[in-house]
């Protein structure tokens, strides 16, 4: 705790504890004195933006009373002396050697079958998680990972479960939300039956509505299934018409009327506006709970790139950083849960994701005021982190969070590509003249990409004007304005320098 503080109070610890109303002392060992409340810690957590004051004040048994003990009699348990029949303690239960044995044999099955057949071993993964969209979302990053595409689930190709087909994978038909397995077994058994499906017409009118219902429907075309009958906006517009066309076609079957006067003619699919990247995205993130063919953070230009890495990335690089470093990193909010803290205060928990992965962040004390209200499902968001690290990853403390809205309002800066065997002596002088020619107020970043990765240089000395930009397009180089680095890791605002890290 007097590190925590002592860290945020940089040397004027009574002053800071005076601030926050409390006594200047409380942090000094005195006679008498066993130790702080609850309460106090939770204050100290939300003054000092400490995970780990938040997580010892939220702990549920630190903090009870033993009030009584009371003698519930003897209990037979194992007997410890009997030799060579026990392995290890899991759990606080002791583990038989048969037991270890039998957990050998499953791991190195298992192990085997993903290191020979990765496609197969992915795809039944996925099958037994199919209704976990959390568990799904993890190995379809790890499934890409590993080089294998999981493509959206087809009514003409995909399976009930999780398909193989060569190097990729099917989305099953059992997976997609709002689809039960009776209604995944009627589409399968008819597409047996009667072949591929034709048109929305000829899908609705081969199955009955009563296992395919209007809200059924909608996820399979949100979902992709459709996709080989008609663009997704089009088959959505159509679908009421199309549900009646198919309804009175069916009723007209069944009463033997078909043949007196013949077959009504399928309606045409209606016309309607494609749907942008941004919206098919959302709907199949709606019905499948992941983004399957691509990741809207992609379509907002100059957002990924100002993070200071991507979420995959982000593990690697903490190791490297010292305690409580800052960075700024870009994705969709999801999972947002909000809830009081055992102190008084209040605490957000959200999942950040990109197309790389995704990683849970967490605000509480001053930050949350600032950060809660930003904080809406499928939104972009740039977020100001505090990154520890943890056992097994890092743990991210959100402290300022802005919507792909408000960062238009930032100060810009430049940023230039540059190739790295381009900067030979002839190279850097004609990249020096085209900067001199356009002299301004912008901060210059160049970004030179080499072989073996690539390194963000900050040029503080230089400062150019936004007509740079196209002078230097015009010479082959790609050069952007994007949001400057340097004011979005002091919270948005000037003022005296924190540890950060800007690339």
């Amino acid at each position: 705790m007097r590190a925590a503080v002592a860290e945020v109070a940089q040397g004027q610890v009574a002053d800071l504890l005076r601030e926050a109303g409390l006594a200047e002392g409380l942090l000094c060992l005195g006679r008498g004195r066993r130790g702080l409340s609850r309460a106090t810690v939770g204050r100290l957590a939300a003054l000092t933006g400490s995970l780990a004051l938040l997580r010892l004040a939220e702990a549920e048994v630190y903090w009870d009373r033993v009030e009584a003990v009371e003698p519930l009699g003897e209990e037979e348990v194992f007997d410890l002396t009997v030799e060579g029949t026990h392995t290890f303690v899991a759990e606080d239960v002791i583990v038989h050697n048969s037991h270890a044995a039998a957990y050998s044999l499953l791991s190195y099955q298992t192990a085997y079958v993903k290191a020979h057949y990765p496609v197969e071993f992915m795809a039944a993964l996925l099958s037994v998680e199919r209704h976990d969209s959390d568990k799904v979302a993890e190995y379809i990053r790890d499934a890409r990972a590993m080089g294998i595409e999981v493509l959206p689930p087809d009514v003409n190709r995909s399976g009930f479960d999780f398909l193989v087909q060569g190097r990729q994978i099917l989305f099953g038909l059992s997976a997609v939300k709002n689809v039960g397995e009776a209604a995944a077994e009627a589409i399968l058994r008819e597409r047996e039956r009667g072949g591929p499906y034709r048109s929305l017409g000829d899908f609705l009118k081969r199955l009955d509505e009563k296992v395919l219902n209007k809200r059924t429907l909608e996820s399979l075309i949100k979902a992709g299934a459709l996709d080989g009958l008609g663009e997704r906006a089009r088959l959505l517009a159509s679908l009421e018409g199309l549900l009646r066309w198919a309804a009175e076609t069916r009723e007209k079957a069944r009463s033997g009327m078909m043949g007196l006067f013949g077959e009504v003619e399928e309606p045409p699919l209606a016309e309607a506006a494609p749907l942008d990247e941004i919206t098919r995205l959302r709907y199949e993130k709606e019905a499948l709970g992941i983004y399957v063919s691509g990741h809207p953070i992609l379509r907002y230009p100059g957002l990924r790139e100002t993070a200071t890495c991507t979420l995959e990335e982000l593990p690697d690089l903490a190791r490297d950083l010292p305690p409580r470093s800052r960075v700024l990193l870009a994705g969709m909010v999801e999972e947002v849960v909000r809830k009081p803290t055992k102190s008084g205060g209040m605490m957000a928990r959200f999942v950040l994701s990109d197309e790389t992965g995704a990683l849970e962040a967490v605000a509480f004390g001053r930050a949350y005021d600032q950060v809660s209200p930003r904080l809406k499902e499928d939104t972009p968001v740039l977020v100001l982190a505090e990154v520890e690290r943890e056992e097994g990853g890092v743990r991210v403390l959100a402290q300022a969070v802005w919507t792909y809205e408000e960062l238009e309002q930032v100060p810009r800066a430049l940023e230039v590509e540059v190739e790295a065997s381009l900067l030979d002596d002839r190279g850097v002088a004609h990249l020096k003249s085209l900067l001199d020619e356009h002299a301004g107020t912008l901060p210059l970043y160049v970004r030179v990409q080499g072989a073996f990765g690539e390194a963000l240089l900050a040029l503080r000395e230089v400062r150019v004007g936004e007509e740079a930009v196209g002078a230097l397009e015009a010479e082959g180089f790609r050069a952007y304005l994007l949001p400057d680095r340097e004011v979005l890791l002091q919270g948005g605002q000037a003022g005296e320098a924190q540890e950060a890290v800007p690339f």
